[in-house]
């Protein structure tokens, strides 16, 4: 999902800084068709999901790397015998 997310940014930066010299990537030509305003809103869109995407999944990998680390301590720990009478 982070690579997803990378991409999509990367698109819609690069989108963003070809349309200022008048070409434009051919998976966002289209946006244009309804616009110049519609077309930054897709672009600025297109910035955000990819912003989103990357900060789930760079939360989801800190989950995972603490209940790791949990799991760890757990096994770390010995257990109490009960006592014998």
């Amino acid at each position: 999902m982070k690579d997803i997310g990378k991409y999509i940014l990367i698109w819609g930066i690069g989108s963003i800084l070809f349309s200022q010299f008048g070409y434009e990537l051919r998976i966002f030509m289209w946006t244009n068709h309804w616009g110049e305003t519609i077309g930054w809103l897709i672009r600025g869109g297109a910035i955000v999901v990819g912003i989103i995407l990357m900060a789930v999944a760079m939360k989801k990998k800190i989950e995972i790397q603490k209940i790791e680390k949990q799991k760890e301590k757990s096994k770390e720990q010995p257990k109490e015998q009960p006592e014998e009478k």
